[in-house]
């Protein structure tokens, strides 16, 4: 069975009290099977438009890629993540034209891919003939709820429901043959992939590690606890993706204890290399 097909239905059941009362909050509005499949005839015109608009890698610099993948429709606060992370990287990291999101949202499912496996592996496979190579660096961020054991959680009602796991999005990776990479999973249970994914040219940070949930996911946020500490204070702080992570670790653990949660520990794991790398992009301050 192809892996994008491989749909794990009702992974997590609402309760008919909640399910009722994020209707009524405007959250959720479950696509029909027709919709489904008029959506997923869509997609391939939706991802080469993408791809159109990338621009080329410029010769004269290391330039950086932004692909942005909101996993979870059943809550606003993905899609406004995404959101929120491309406009910054077109801002502070120069990706303008050279960023592109995939999400699983009501909002936004005429206009952008679906945020899918197969959308997913397309997309960087055409960031990778976009950009070179050897040269230039892919900033991947994915953001969504996450299983313990199983990763992130795909979710677009039940015909679209699956895990990307460590090793699916480690091939997708590797299909795509680009070289430098900077990794940031935004979901419980992240930890699981930094030991896949890591590697002396791919710098990996995750919102918690493999045992431990991480919090924030809620339609009154704007922002989960990782993405706010981590986007919205320390990027526009820190021009260093790796300085900006161990402050936003702090910033959270300090909230984390205001509310008496249970630490989330967010990971990362870098080499030299790819420390090195990072030195070469160019950083608009103010």
């Amino acid at each position: 069975m192809n892996q994008l097909v491989k749909i794990k239905k009702n992974i997590f059941s609402y309760t008919p009290l909640l399910a009722s009362l994020l209707l009524l909050q405007g959250c959720i509005t479950t696509p029909n099977e027709s919709e489904m499949n008029a959506l997923f005839r869509q997609q391939n015109q939706l991802v080469e438009t993408q791809k159109a608009q990338l621009l080329p890698e410029r010769t004269e610099q290391t330039d950086l890629y932004f692909v942005g993948f909101g996993a979870d429709y059943s809550q606003n606060v993905f899609k406004k993540e995404v959101f929120y992370a491309q406009n910054l990287f077109d801002q502070r990291f120069n990706t303008q034209g050279r960023s592109t999101l995939l999400i699983n949202n009501n909002a936004t499912d005429q206009s952008l891919p679906l945020a899918n496996y197969l959308n997913l592996k397309k997309t960087l496979k055409y960031v990778g003939e976009t950009m070179d190579v050897e040269e230039d660096v892919l900033f991947l961020f994915l953001t969504g709820h996450g299983k313990k054991d199983e990763g992130l959680f795909v979710n677009y009602g039940p015909q679209q429901q699956a895990f990307l796991s460590p090793s699916l999005l480690n091939i997708a990776l590797e299909k795509s043959n680009i070289k430098w990479k900077v990794i940031v999973v935004s979901a419980c249970f992240s930890g699981i992939y930094t030991d896949v994914l890591a590697d002396e040219h791919t710098l990996v940070m995750t919102a918690s590690n493999s045992t431990q949930p991480s919090f924030g996911c809620s339609n009154m946020n704007d922002f989960t606890y990782f993405g706010e500490a981590y986007f919205k204070s320390q990027l526009q702080q820190h021009s260093s993706f790796v300085e900006a992570f161990y402050q936003a670790k702090d910033e959270i653990s300090d909230k984390e204890k205001m509310y008496g949660l249970e630490p989330s520990k967010p990971q990362i794991a870098v080499a030299d290399k790819i420390l090195n790398k990072l030195t070469e992009l160019t950083v608009n301050e103010g």
